[in-house]
């Protein structure tokens, strides 16, 4: 069973030079109910503690010179136990971009990792720019006047809109005051002032797009191909869960995720696959999480990390370290709570352990009781 990570169990004393796992020699059996039996490991939801086995009718004050003790306080919190997955921290939407003028040469190029947003160029043809602008309608016709109305000339004039060259509403209809807003969006471009767009001259993708890899040759002939592979500006993080674990992934569900330096930010579950991909043991869900801030992953591409999901959790309850868990003969537990210079030891029900930390319930319990704590 996996120990939780920030769980430090106490460590298992020896006996006679034998690890608590291994017997001990038939001297040290004889020493009476007062020894040091054992050590045993408790596993709970998937997490560990170490716990010291004391015999039946031992005083438990009396082995407090055999250990290094503290005290820890019971305290009223939260327990998250979680499954941890790795993932890859990418960027969501990959789209290509493809030339739709005919002829001509490309006569430039952005940077691959460029950030490219509403009414600046894509590429250039011929010196003149391809002009990225907002929507989810493709390109597919020259827009100008006598044109059809259209969900395609009502995306161009919002654009326009947006650029501070049209003050019409966005009805789809191509009439003389979309034909002016593209003259002067045209002039100050360096186009001619035809008030057509023709078909090339823009690429509606649905937001500001990041420059993944460049697919044209610079100085080569424009052709009806892909120019360049771009996505979003938006980190996410794609994760193949396995099967067996997929119920720890539902949409909506927040998680962490451990970047390469070591750093921790929180991400929520966008999507979970509904179709398992690969068989038998093999077989995994794809599932992808959307980060909470871009902090700390500027710069980062295709960087593996660590997503914990949420497995179990236990909501304001009472709980200890697991280093002040013991066990005790007959399969209950115990911790040794100490007041006013007594100890004496409370019979408790663990729950669930996360954290380094388990659930108790147990008469007598309350927040900030002082409990002996192995170091």
């Amino acid at each position: 069973m996996t120990v939780d990570a920030g769980s430090h169990p106490r460590t298992e004393p020896q006996v006679d030079g034998h690890r608590p796992s291994e017997p001990a020699p038939a001297a040290a059996r004889r020493r009476g109910p007062r020894a040091l039996a054992a050590a045993v490991v408790l596993s709970g939801a998937g997490a560990a503690a170490a716990a010291i086995l004391l015999a039946t009718g031992d005083s438990p004050s009396k082995h407090s010179g055999s250990r290094n003790l503290g005290t820890a306080a019971v305290q009223r919190r939260t327990l998250v136990q979680r499954q941890a997955a790795d993932g890859t921290l990418g960027y969501s939407d990959s789209r290509g971009v493809f030339n739709r003028l005919r002829g001509g040469t490309v006569t430039w190029l952005p940077n691959e990792g460029a950030i490219v947003s509403r009414g600046h160029r894509l590429y250039a043809v011929d010196g003149l720019p391809v002009i990225l602008l907002y929507g989810h309608q493709p390109a597919y016709r020259p827009l100008g006047p006598g044109v059809s109305d259209g969900a395609d000339v009502a995306q161009l004039q919002r654009n326009l809109a947006a650029l501070g060259y049209y003050s019409g509403s966005a009805d789809g209809h191509f009439g003389a005051s979309t034909r002016a807003a593209v003259q002067d969006w045209q002039e100050d471009l360096g186009l001619r002032a035809t008030g057509t767009v023709e078909l090339g001259r823009v690429v509606f993708l649905p937001a500001a797009r990041r420059v993944s890899q460049i697919t044209a040759v610079l100085g080569a002939t424009a052709t009806p191909a892909e120019v360049m592979k771009t996505t979003s500006t938006r980190h996410v993080i794609n994760v193949n869960l396995s099967v067996d674990d997929q119920a720890v992934a539902k949409k909506s569900a927040r998680v962490q995720v451990t970047l390469p330096d070591e750093s921790v930010v929180s991400g929520r579950v966008t999507s979970v696959g509904d179709v398992a991909e690969g068989h038998g043991s093999q077989a995994t869900v794809p599932v992808t999480v959307r980060l909470s801030s871009h902090r700390g992953v500027a710069g980062l591409d295709q960087a593996p990390v660590s997503v914990s999901f949420a497995k179990a959790i236990a909501r304001r309850v009472l709980a200890v370290p697991v280093t002040a868990l013991l066990a005790r003969t007959g399969g209950t537990y115990a911790v040794q709570a100490v007041a006013r210079g007594r100890v004496r030891t409370v019979p408790v029900s663990p729950g669930l352990f996360a954290d380094g930390y388990v659930e108790i319930a147990g008469r007598g319990l309350r927040p900030g009781l002082r409990v002996e704590n192995a170091l």
